[in-house]
């Protein structure tokens, strides 16, 4: 168990993240890591994680709820809810009313927040690293800029891979420094950087060598 104060992210607990995410509830690897569900979400996509199509089938079945940030606080199936059918009098004093009259949003009005179309931000993750976000017409929230120039220059990115930094730097958000590799190749570059800066060089000249006789025999 780590502290939930901690943002430092090891190999070990990557590994274990992208061992167990795809079938497991976000909110129980939450519980195990002892970190908040925002903490574990910001690095499944980090990592390029996603839930395994048929597990969501087969717990969908057994009524599993996957909002999980809220699932304890959910109403049953089939549950009434205590102010249905009542008007708001009925349920709320005269001062809760006006109170919450003045925080409700008016019709067409928008959040103070409510960034421009193409607005770009750089926000900091889970784990300390930088990503640039950006505002694209037509989405209500900011999306991450690497996600969106991939699927705008090549589509949509398959299952099971992620779209990183080719010079390593998130801050460097073009094109021409992303690619779209799968998870294990991912796991495979985090796995080396627990070696001497030597060794590294190894493994990477020794996977460049294994990619191109790849491409040569097809």
């Amino acid at each position: 168990m780590v502290s939930k104060n901690s943002i430092k992210w090891t190999k070990e607990l990557e590994d274990r993240l992208i061992k167990i995410y795809p079938n497991t509830l976000t909110q129980d690897i939450a519980d195990e890591f002892n970190m908040s569900l925002t903490t574990i979400r910001n690095a499944a996509f980090r990592l390029g994680l996603k839930k395994d199509k048929e597990w969501i089938r087969e717990n969908s079945k057994h009524n599993y709820q996957f909002n999980e940030g809220a699932k304890k606080n959910q109403i049953k199936k089939g549950a009434v809810p205590p102010n249905k059918g009542k008007k708001q009098t009925e349920y709320m004093s005269k001062e809760s009313i006006e109170k919450a009259s003045k925080t409700r949003f008016k019709k067409g009005s928008t959040p103070h927040n409510t960034y421009e179309d193409w607005k770009e931000v750089l926000t900091k993750d889970s784990n300390g690293s930088f990503y640039w976000k950006i505002k694209v017409p037509g989405e209500s929230r900011l999306i991450y800029k690497n996600i969106w120039l991939w699927e705008k220059n090549y589509g949509k990115i398959p299952n099971n891979h992620a779209v990183v930094f080719k010079d390593g730097n998130t801050e460097n958000c073009v094109i021409d420094n992303l690619e779209c590799i799968s998870r294990a190749e991912l796991m495979s570059r985090n796995t080396i950087h627990q070696y001497p800066e030597e060794l590294k060089e190894t493994i990477r000249l020794k996977n460049k060598i294994i990619k191109k006789l790849k491409i040569k025999n097809k």
